[in-house]
């Protein structure tokens, strides 16, 4: 009985231990792949990370670019016909959006 106790008790702190509150700074990778035409929307040099997340959501990924100090969300989209791209968009520090990249999905590339 004190065994299935500890065994249950070891469990659930592990497995709060990966628990974060939202908004943490953790990227979502099982979020809704966002629609491609929300991106279309981002202005550059207007649009602010506020704007940003209203018309895609969190990102999948994000990454900061210390040369640039340049902030970098990461996001999974389809084009028109369905291919997968990734989708970059930059944030100077003052969180407005500067730079907005769609390339190919690499994975789709044989070597």
């Amino acid at each position: 009985m004190k065994t299935r106790a500890a065994i249950a008790l070891v469990t659930f702190l592990l497995l709060a231990a990966c628990a974060a509150p939202e908004g943490a700074g953790i990227a979502q990778p099982y979020a809704p792949m966002p629609p491609l035409e929300n991106a279309a929307r981002i202005r550059l040099n207007e649009s602010t990370a506020d704007d940003v997340l209203k018309l895609m959501g969190p990102p999948r990924r994000f990454t900061h670019l210390d040369r640039q100090q340049r902030d970098v969300w990461i996001y999974d989209v389809r084009n028109a016909v369905g291919t997968p791209h990734i989708l970059s968009v930059q944030m100077s520090s003052d969180r407005v959006v500067r730079e907005v990249i769609m390339v190919r999905h690499p994975g789709l590339d044989k070597p």
